[in-house]
């Protein structure tokens, strides 16, 4: 039972931190700095105005955030089917269960949200684990 606890933590694991990365690499990458900068001067609120300030410097240094960004991307969807694999048996399956889901819960689901009308606010949510990705 530890064995299956384990790897369901790891494929649990992947698939989240999957999903965060491809959503931070669609909500910082797609950011123009300069609606950024106008935001950071001219929006309504206090909070918004904060959030814009501090994504800024990340979307100036978009090839550091890039590069941090998909290399713990690549190595979480690479890790997945080993995990499910673990627990199938079966490597056909494993790599077909891993890439469904990679597709939905990895990239549909995270650029539906990372890219909707709140943008800026799911972006500047995820800062700190940015940070922690880019120093690791």
């Amino acid at each position: 039972s530890y064995y299956f606890i384990f790897n369901m933590i790891m494929i649990v694991s992947c698939v989240t931190l999957g999903a965060l990365m491809s959503g931070l690499l669609m909500g910082v990458m797609t950011l123009d700095p300069l609606i950024l900068g106008i935001k950071a001067r001219t929006a309504e609120t206090e909070g918004e105005r904060r959030q814009a300030r501090a994504l800024t410097p990340f979307v100036q240094n978009k090839n550091l955030v890039l590069v941090s960004v998909v290399l713990v991307n690549c190595g979480v969807n690479e890790a997945l089917p080993v995990f499910i694999e673990r627990l199938v048996e079966n490597t056909f399956f494993a790599i077909a269960l891993s890439v469904t889901l990679v597709v939905f819960a990895g990239e549909i689901i995270p650029a539906a949200y990372f890219m909707g009308s709140d943008q800026i606010r799911s972006a500047s949510n995820l800062i700190p684990l940015l940070r922690l990705v880019i120093v690791v």
